[in-house]
């Protein structure tokens, strides 16, 4: 009988890491290309297991705040003033956390039906 693949929530850690250490490299439009490119190819793309949907939070934790750092380091490079990180890495919460919150959920339950 043939598994189904299930994406794991480590691999998401290690991946949004990633994501942080190239947006510290390659410049923001590096960072915005490969993240949007890593969630369409990853989560849309892929069967989600329920269980790793509910821990979605607490595994992309990690990576979340290594992302955060990388931002933070461009803009540190750019040199900007503290306020204008802060609005910068707010409005980047709020595109991950819609990215995140709402397109995986309304994937999730398109698919599974909920």
């Amino acid at each position: 009988m043939k598994q189904k693949k299930v994406f794991n929530p480590i691999a998401l850690l290690g991946i949004i890491g990633l994501v942080g250490i190239i947006g510290f490299f390659g410049g923001c439009w590096g960072w915005f290309i490969f993240f949007s490119w890593f969630v369409w190819f990853v989560w849309v793309k892929r069967p989600v297991d329920e269980r790793y949907f509910r821990n979605i939070g607490k595994a992309a934790r990690n990576g979340f705040i290594i992302s955060m750092i990388g931002i933070s380091s461009i803009l540190a490079l750019l040199g900007l003033k503290p306020t204008y990180q802060i609005i910068i890495i707010a409005v980047v919460i709020l595109f991950e956390t819609i990215l995140f919150g709402f397109l995986i959920s309304f994937f999730f339950y398109e698919r599974r039906g909920h």
